[in-house]
């Protein structure tokens, strides 16, 4: 199977990440895999693996605004020999130029849904292009998404169409033994507990709402902690503003990007997903593969289904920040239940710890789009 996959570009995040994954699966798997990126790559995006063929819109760095048209040329000659067009994501020019690549040689066209498509688009696409990013994915041929929670919130925008769910995975025995090799970082015997986000310091990850609910749990009684937030994006300074007012100054730390966060993840005391929303939550998975007790506002969509209704560990209504400051309090004065749900997940859920599945299942969705590969 011949296969075009199709970015904005190749920065650092979970959604590319991901698609990176899947696309270098699918070339092991045997198939013909080409990579576009419409812009070259910039310092501190992501390095794609020597096996992936990559092309770009043009031949040398532009500017969006510049490789856009070239990019849709190019997208259309590599698309005219391809058996099916993967959009990386489900909003950005990449997925716009991806859908028009693909009506225009009449050729299938798959879009990985790694978001809530309103919200992402509400969060992330200029008003001018969001009628154009509805209507592109409602009609794609297929909507591959990353969560069964997430495709049953997609499915009444594509009114019928192809709408799968394959839900994510992270390599779980990978991570727990690269953290092993590694260590976790040492903290003094008498140090607070640990109170561990990960994620971009934008409003969707909602850490001013987490920030809230420690200085809650605190009024509550609750022991101080530590807190660290890894990541980096535009709220960082109205985050650090908000830190040293409710918690004073030193108690929380943003380290900033963090290539690989298993290890402080697996140092903490909790790990806290304060998302407004989601698409899968693919960190929580990240922290129970090291056994990491977890505490997750129950946001549209993917916490409730990665922690298994709770059984994997703690949820609390979207957005209550009293709620996650009770649950927090809770679980500083007894770690005991939630250190037991996080053991659980890895027997409990051995899918969600194989992406070579994820990959195979969503190998098998896009083969149903090519004639005579079912």
């Amino acid at each position: 199977m011949r296969v075009l996959v199709l970015l904005s570009d190749l920065g650092d995040n979970g959604a590319h990440r991901v698609a990176l994954q899947r696309a270098l699966a699918w070339q092991r798997a045997g198939d013909e895999v080409v990579l576009l990126s419409l812009v070259h790559p910039r310092d501190g995006d992501l390095a794609v693996p020597p096996e992936l063929r990559t092309v770009f819109a043009t031949d040398h760095p532009q500017q969006l605004r510049v490789a856009l048209p070239a990019g849709l040329r190019r997208a259309r000659r590599w698309a005219a020999h391809a058996d099916v067009v993967v959009s990386a994501t489900e909003i950005g020019l990449g997925m716009l130029v991806a859908t028009a690549a693909a009506r225009s040689t009449g050729r299938p066209v798959s879009v990985f849904v790694q978001s809530d498509p309103e919200r992402a688009a509400a969060a992330h696409v200029p008003p001018w292009a969001r009628a154009a990013t509805r209507a592109a994915l409602a009609t794609a041929t297929q909507a591959v998404c990353v969560g069964v929670d997430l495709a049953a919130r997609v499915a009444p925008l594509r009114r019928g169409r192809d709408t799968v769910a394959v839900p994510n995975a992270v390599p779980g025995a990978e991570i727990a033994a690269r953290v092993a090799a590694r260590g976790v970082p040492t903290r003094d015997p008498g140090a607070p507990p640990l109170v561990v986000g990960c994620g971009r310091l934008t409003r969707q990850k909602g850490f001013d709402l987490l920030l809230e609910a420690v200085a809650g749990a605190r009024e509550r009684g609750a022991p101080e902690v530590e807190v660290v937030v890894l990541g980096e994006g535009d709220d960082r300074a109205d985050l650090q503003e908000q830190a040293d007012r409710l918690l004073g100054a030193g108690a929380v730390r943003f380290p900033g990007h963090v290539a690989d966060p298993a290890s402080v993840i697996a140092a903490a005391d909790v790990f806290v997903l304060s998302s407004r929303w989601e698409g899968f939550g693919l960190v929580l998975l990240e922290a129970l593969a090291v056994g990491t007790p977890c505490l997750a506002f129950d946001c549209p969509s993917g916490p409730r289904e990665v922690l298994a209704d709770g059984s994997f560990g703690g949820l609390v209504p979207a957005d209550d920040v009293p709620a996650l400051s009770r649950a927090l309090a809770r679980h500083l004065a007894d770690p005991a239940p939630l250190r037991a749900a996080a053991g659980r997940a890895r027997a409990g859920a051995p899918r969600m710890f194989d992406p070579a599945a994820a990959a195979d299942e969503h190998r098998a969705a896009l083969a149903r789009l090519v004639p005579g590969r079912r």
